[in-house]
């Protein structure tokens, strides 16, 4: 009789075994994501660490300094003019050295500003406080903030000033 209720509980055992084992592997595929979801994360990996972010600001100068006679150029049709007169400045210009020219918002009220290569520092708030201080020590800057449209891809948070 033993090896009778021996034999059922290593049976009752045996079936829950095989229970919980399939119950595993049914609820596996779930959990892991697709195939191509790993192949796309482990190319992205090979590549290796994505590019750093480069600063962008909105700046809107006095019409005496240069880049706001090239706000007024925009604003008055006058392309060719205005992006010249911007190469020019950020090429001239000791404190707007390390700036590119990204493009006139609506109007020419503004000019987007990036940073012309991304920063050899790990924190991206020390390039952007750094330049939002230059800017805003510019004379002729009526005002500098971030570009905050080209900072959402990257998570940025404004810094305090």
């Amino acid at each position: 009789m033993k090896r009778a209720i021996d034999r059922l509980a290593t049976d009752a055992l045996r079936a829950v075994g095989a229970a919980c084992f399939l119950g595993l592997t049914a609820c596996a595929p779930a959990a892991a994501p697709p195939p191509s979801v790993l192949s796309d994360t482990m190319d992205d990996a090979a590549q290796g660490p994505a590019a750093p972010a480069r600063a962008s600001f909105v700046v809107s100068f006095r019409p005496s300094h240069a880049l706001g006679r090239a706000q007024s150029l925009q604003s008055a049709g006058r392309y060719d003019e205005a992006e010249r007169l911007v190469g020019e400045t950020l090429r001239d210009d000791a404190a707007l050295r390390g700036l590119c020219f990204d493009r006139f918002t609506l109007g020419g009220t503004e000019i987007v500003l990036n940073a012309c290569a991304p920063s050899p520092w790990d924190d991206q708030l020390i390039v952007q406080r750094r330049w939002l201080e230059q800017l805003g020590a510019t004379p002729g800057v009526a005002y500098a903030d971030l570009n905050l449209a080209a900072q959402s891809d990257h998570a940025v948070a404004a810094p305090p000033l």
